[in-house]
């Protein structure tokens, strides 16, 4: 069965979220009134990765809000996927429609991550799950494909995705930006996601989902969006 998935949604419960340590590089944040903001993506999926099952979603919506005092680091998000399917069949949370997944609220960190195939550091976004501490395995989304005798469900420890662009455009006031969850196709078979590590955290941040009754396996979601502040504000990007 194929799981493609489409869950790429940031998003903060306010339940539960832990405040990321010091950090020995400079972090990515956001200084400006509006914290709050829409997301907005293309096709997206989620897919074992060995390739054995994957979802995909044609689109995402969703809302979000930077947390605190400006400048921000955290937030919340929360996103509904559209046109998910599995084998070609719709996929849904049980309180959306048809082929709609409802995921979050969830937390969210600007970090500076690090690039599997090389090492190369990038600004960008991590998305952990809600109600327990960063970098632990917590839920991130559970639904139903296949006429709803499927159950799915996603867990980890994060995402990350790069804010394209960051740094060239510190300093300077934005409305938008874009974020890529990329994944890196790995040599043995086995794909993983572009960055897992945070500079300044120990260990590292995956995803995994389980089909069924079956195995819980290494996931990756691919997919690209952009963050858009409400009312057209612009606000300044900069690096504490």
């Amino acid at each position: 069965m194929s799981i493609r998935k489409t869950m790429l949604a940031a998003a903060l419960a306010a339940c539960a979220f832990a405040v990321l340590p010091a950090l020995a590089a400079a972090q990515p944040a956001v200084e400006g009134t509006e914290p709050h903001f829409t997301f907005s993506s293309g096709a997206t999926t989620l897919t074992a990765a060995d390739g054995s099952s994957s979802v995909s979603c044609t689109g995402v919506t969703g809302t979000g809000e930077f947390t605190g005092t400006s400048p921000w680091t955290t937030g919340e998000i929360e996103a509904n996927y559209t046109g998910c399917k599995s084998s070609g069949t719709s996929c849904g949370t049980a309180s959306a429609g048809s082929g709609e997944v409802e995921v979050g609220p969830l937390p969210f960190h600007l970090v500076t991550a690090t690039d599997v195939t090389g090492g190369e550091t990038v600004d960008g976004i991590l998305i952990a799950p809600a109600g327990v501490e960063l970098g632990e395995t917590g839920h991130f989304a559970t639904f139903k494909c296949a006429f709803g005798l499927v159950k799915v469900e996603i867990r980890g420890t994060g995402r990350i995705g790069e804010i394209e662009n960051f740094a060239q455009l510190t300093g300077t006031q934005q409305n938008e930006v874009k974020i890529d969850f990329a994944v890196h196709v790995g040599e043995n078979g086995e794909d993983t996601q572009t960055y897992e590590t945070v500079e300044g955290i120990e260990g590292g941040f995956s995803l995994e989902s389980k089909v069924g009754s079956g195995e819980w396996k290494t996931s990756v979601q691919q997919g690209t969006g952009s963050i858009a502040f409400t009312n057209g504000t612009k606000n300044n990007l900069i690096e504490e």
